[in-house]
């Protein structure tokens, strides 16, 4: 069955071929959520509300040893919420985690096969190419002689510096990479397709087949439209299984555009403000590579679509099957330990459904992985629901990101006072919200981050070109992370 990939409620505009997701999971977490008793408007369900039942189906390995999961998983669901208070219809919200804990002796070191792509164009003269060198050289001493790098760069053409190979001769590596120079454009694209080829040349599927792109710059050369690089970064992640982390560099990258292909790539995006920083990120995706304790990591959910319209994904992009209209595939790929990955996804519920005696009925979500160390037993147990407060505390974080986010964007293309009348409004409602619960670490910084934001627009509009790029890089990035929960 083909999939079409979204991101947020965008419909992808061309059908993924080659059938459908790949299941290739050792461990399927399903788990089931119905309501046995009707939730009234508006309020948060208390435990008695909902029956949950998770069963964990095991694919075994050729093994006779076990152990435990390395992943929690947590499901909770709103009662219906109304939109409005003159409104009959209302919002029902799922929110679903998995929550990774610390690599262990366990769980095996997941070789890794790797393309560090680097923008070698005239604006990357100086430090920026000397940090960019150095963080290259670190990665280089810090891999086994098990792992597999290929080194491109990039700036109107599209140079192999080193093709994909065993990473033991690492003084030949190195003395290579000191080798690059500097010139011309940007061709974004082309290396980081010479990068997917890399890594494809040399792929296992036991190895975490990874690329790191970095740019300081606009794509100027080869392919600059963002749809087009997205639609080519979402077929290749999902038909050779290859993700892509993405670094952007200084004031003048398109961090939209950095920010999507780590999205679509299933990898992180980093924004690094100076030159001296980049070998400290390098390492911290390196290390993060190397701690991997669950991979191929997919939610499934399956939802009534007579009762229930799909209205937002926050947090991450989704498949959804043409066909099977109540089905969404959430990939969050590999998993690192102590890290926590997320989803909130937002149905509309209909007047003529809202005030049915049981709304929601028969939703389903599943979590399939590969385990890093050797699977466990089939069990069955449930997943307990906490208070109210924490789905609240969720549902508010990723509405007022939200929120926050389409601020930056208006006040970005000139409309301040639109940004400033959403920032305002955004704070009243985290105000009115946190009379009823208290936030947690996370919501506080969403709720510094939307205040500060218009504060440091209004502070600084006649400041430099340099300082207002800033600004917005260093408030989209904040709220990418907490929208990821880092």
């Amino acid at each position: 069955m083909p999939y079409i990939l979204h991101r947020s409620t965008k419909t992808h505009p061309h059908p993924l071929p080659g059938g459908e997701f790949p299941r290739t999971s050792h461990s399927v977490h399903r788990t089931k959520i119905t309501h046995p008793l009707p939730l009234r408007g508006g309020e948060f369900p208390r435990t008695s509300h909902i029956a949950l039942r998770t069963i964990i189906l095991l694919l075994f390995l050729s093994s006779s040893l076990f152990a435990q999961s390395p992943l929690q998983f947590n499901a909770q669901i709103s009662a219906p919420i109304p939109i409005s208070e003159d409104s009959d219809s209302a919002y029902v919200y799922l929110y679903l985690e998995a929550k990774a804990g610390e690599k262990t002796s366990q769980h095996q070191d997941v070789p890794l096969n790797i393309s560090m792509v680097l923008d070698r164009s005239g604006s990357m003269s100086g430090a920026k190419m000397d940090y960019a060198k150095e963080a290259a050289k670190f990665v280089i001493d810090n891999l086994s002689n098990e792992d597999q790098i290929s080194i491109i760069t990039y700036d109107q053409d599209v140079q192999i510096v080193s093709y994909s190979g065993s990473a033991k001769q690492k003084r030949k590596l190195k003395k290579l990479v000191d080798m690059i120079g500097v010139k011309g454009a940007t061709n974004l694209s082309g290396g980081m397709l010479e990068g997917f080829t890399q890594v494809s040349s040399t792929y296992d599927d036991s190895y975490v087949n990874h690329i790191m792109l970095m740019s300081d710059g606009y794509a100027n050369k080869g392919i600059t439209d963002q749809q087009r690089l997205q639609d080519t970064v979402q077929y290749l992640n999902q038909n050779q299984q290859i993700t892509l982390s993405t670094f952007g560099l200084g004031a003048d990258f398109d961090e939209d555009l950095m920010e999507a292909l780590a999205d679509y790539g299933g990898g992180n995006y980093y924004f690094i403000h100076k030159a001296t920083k980049v070998p400290e990120v390098f390492l911290q995706e390196l290390s993060g590579l190397q701690s991997v304790v669950a991979r191929r990591l997919l939610l499934e959910v399956e939802y009534p679509n007579e009762t229930l319209v799909l209205s937002h994904v926050f947090g991450y992009p989704y498949l959804q099957d043409s066909l099977q209209k109540n089905q969404l595939l959430i990939p969050f790929n590999d998993v690192i330990a102590n890290e926590t990955q997320a989803v909130l996804i937002r149905f509309l519920l209909p007047p003529s459904t809202s005030k049915a005696s049981s709304p929601i009925s028969d939703l389903q979500a599943s979590f399939s992985y590969e385990n890093t160390a050797i699977p466990s037993d089939t069990h069955e147990h449930t997943i307990p629901l906490q208070k109210d407060s924490v789905i609240h505390n969720n549902i508010v974080l990723f509405e007022a990101n939200q929120t926050t986010r389409d601020a930056i964007s208006v006040t970005e293309k000139g409309m301040l006072s639109r940004g400033i009348e959403l920032v305002n409004k955004n704070e009243n409602y985290m105000d009115n919200q946190f009379s009823r619960f208290s936030p947690d670490t996370l919501l506080h910084a969403q709720y510094k981050l939307n205040r500060q934001y218009i504060k440091d627009v209004q502070a600084n509009a006649e400041k430099s070109t340099y300082k207002r790029k800033m600004i917005q890089k260093f408030a989209k990035y904040n709220s990418y992370r907490l929208r990821k929960k880092k």
